[in-house]
């Protein structure tokens, strides 16, 4: 096969945003580690070699660089500072806590309240607001209770410049699914069925597996313009690591539908603060390191399998 010409890096983004329809290439097989050395070297082509990869940082390598090779430096957690950066998630307009509720609640939708509060929601009123906020919580109060109380959303178009700092919250039952590591590029290759936590009276079953194939159905020919699946994520700072707070199983879904053709960007809602730093779905926060600990220690004893 023809090797691609290099890709212009244009302000720290990719001057082509569509790897496999601009350079002739077919996707990569689902699962292979192939694709991570197609997106790098399209990412930083113009970039000096011995760029590490990190959870904001890049590696320029070959094409054909071995799959052995190329997983290697993509477990590589750290970079230099300085060295090479790509830039920020991109921001395609402001929203509010209010609307962010709105898009998180009709993903959790159980059909036990008034559906006129997502069917025609009006979000000035402020009783309809604390309703809504309220039956999230229901949902979602051990995620809720870790974000700050101020927080300014925005609208963004996740691209392929980003995938590589895109991670799925980091709960036990996700674990070896993303092979251990919550990247969300790492699902393809790590998921499962049969997935279960064995620490309870009776096991507790994922199903991962199975909702992301009945998702992945009705995702294709996802366009970012006219979607209603949009992704909640959070992060530090706005480079990055990007934590997806709501949609683990779209995202996963929307990247196995990518690697087979399907097209970028995807639409989400960020949430940036620094206080998010503390939070335990902050990917790189020491919560949420001390609990990998403690799911690995898991997986070793057989207790989540």
């Amino acid at each position: 096969m023809q090797r691609p010409a290099p890709r212009r890096v244009r302000a720290g983004r990719l001057a082509h945003p569509r790897p496999w329809a601009t350079s002739g290439c077919s996707a990569p097989q689902i699962g292979s580690l192939a694709f991570y050395c197609r997106i790098r070297s399209l990412a930083c082509a113009n970039v000096a070699s011995a760029v590490l990869c990190g959870s904001v940082r890049w590696h320029a390598v070959e094409v054909n660089l071995g799959d052995q090779e190329v997983l290697a430096d993509c477990q590589r957690r750290r970079a230099p500072a300085g060295i090479c950066s790509i830039a920020a998630m991109q921001i395609i307009g402001s929203t509010t806590r209010e609307n962010l509720t709105l898009v998180w609640l009709k993903s959790e939708w159980d059909g036990t309240a008034d559906r006129q509060l997502i069917d025609d929601p009006d979000l000035t009123d402020r009783e309809q607001n604390k309703v809504r906020a309220a039956l999230l919580r229901r949902y979602r109060e051990p995620i809720l209770k870790e974000l700050p109380e101020e927080m300014s959303p925005v609208c963004v178009d996740i691209e392929e410049a980003d995938l590589l700092k895109l991670y799925i919250l980091p709960c036990f039952d996700w674990y070896l699914d993303t092979g251990e590591t919550f990247r969300l590029v790492d699902t393809p290759a790590h998921l499962a069925a049969g997935r279960e936590f064995l620490g309870w009276p009776s096991p507790y079953r994922f199903e991962h597996l199975t909702k992301v194939d009945a998702m992945a159905r009705g995702l294709v020919g996802y366009e970012a313009g006219t979607t209603d699946e949009v992704l909640i994520l959070i992060a530090e700072d706005r480079s990055g690591p990007y934590t997806i707070i709501d949609g683990t199983h779209r995202a996963t879904a929307l990247y196995r539908n990518y690697l087979t053709g399907t097209r970028m960007p995807w639409r989400g809602i960020l949430v940036v603060n620094r206080a998010i730093a503390g939070c335990m779905w902050h990917i790189e926060s020491p919560r949420a390191r001390a609990n990998m600990v403690q799911f690995k220690r898991f997986a070793e004893l057989g207790v989540l399998r």
